[in-house]
């Protein structure tokens, strides 16, 4: 496994051993805090990428006019 970060966004890059069977688990629902709220997953089987986006922490929603 390989990673990296900056303050918005993380990449992880996962190889696995040729000729295996490789899978992982993701836990989206363990938010201790219950910080997390906009969430969404993208799987792309064809480049191998899964692609994860939300909010955490409170949330500046402008009020209407």
């Amino acid at each position: 496994m390989e990673a990296t970060s900056t303050r918005r966004a993380g990449l992880e890059r996962f190889t696995f051993p040729e000729g295996s069977k490789p899978y992982f688990v993701l836990d989206l629902a363990n938010d201790l805090p219950a910080s997390f709220a906009g969430g969404d997953m993208t799987l792309d089987p064809d480049s191998g990428r899964v692609t994860i986006g939300g909010f955490w922490g409170p949330r500046y929603v402008p009020s209407a006019l």
